[in-house]
């Protein structure tokens, strides 16, 4: 679990920081302790039943949905007549996830480019089915609770919480700031006055609950470690 670094929103440049300074890459630990440790990762949003099919990709960049151009079946889908990072940021797409559970995995679009193809801030791979995805208030503060039980048992429901480690999208942040909605809040009133950390990242890293490993969009991952040892 965890997430990619970011810059206010500039989009030009991010750092990481591992014995020393870089940019350009990934930095990667493992921790190993017989405390209880627990993953989980969620999104706010649930599927409408308008979508459209993936016909041509590359990477991140989906030239064709539906055999038509990117751009144009989007605009449809949508119902704008203009495509802005603004309309894309709250109006994400999901891709359902081929495991047991056939959770949804967000896919947030970033903007058009010339040929009419849009740009999307993770791969979107040829064949997959975009979903429309929709959420309201009350959605956005009962997934967030869900993804917290999800670690709470991931993690052997620890009696105690040593820590929880968050990191949430920034686009999810903007949603949860437009709709009033505290995840800190959420937390205490749970859990209780347990230490947390985190930061707002570009994209995240994480395993759904069929263990789908992946970098994900407008979700939050979360790391929560019980202040109780395993027993053996």
């Amino acid at each position: 679990m965890g997430g990619s670094t970011g810059d206010d929103l500039k989009c030009e440049r991010t750092y990481q920081f591992a014995n020393g300074v870089y940019t350009d890459a990934g930095v990667v630990a493992t921790l190993s302790s017989a405390l209880k440790i627990g993953t989980a990762c969620g999104h706010p949003f649930y599927p409408t039943e308008m979508g459209a099919l993936v016909t041509k990709s590359r990477g991140r960049v989906v030239y064709e949905l539906d055999g038509r151009p990117a751009s144009e079946v989007m605009k449809e889908l949508l119902g704008v007549d203009e495509l802005t990072p603004a309309v894309f940021a709250k109006n994400p797409l999901g891709v359902k996830s081929s495991d047991v559970y056939g959770e949804y995995i967000i896919k947030s679009a970033a903007h058009v480019n010339p040929d009419g193809s849009i740009t999307f801030y993770s791969a979107v791979h040829k064949g997959s089915y975009l979903t429309l995805m929709d959420t309201d208030r009350d959605h956005i503060i009962e997934s967030f609770k869900r993804t917290l039980f999800n670690a709470l048992q991931s993690a052997g429901n620890p009696e105690k919480i040593g820590a929880i480690v968050i990191f949430n999208c920034i686009l999810r942040y903007l949603l949860t700031e437009r709709e009033n909605v505290n995840d800190l809040k959420i937390i205490r009133e749970l859990l209780g006055d347990v230490p947390v950390i985190g930061f707002n990242t570009y994209g995240e890293q994480g395993s759904t609950l069929g263990g789908s490993i992946g970098h994900y969009n407008q979700t939050s991952t979360m790391l929560l470690i019980g202040n109780e040892i395993i027993s053996r």
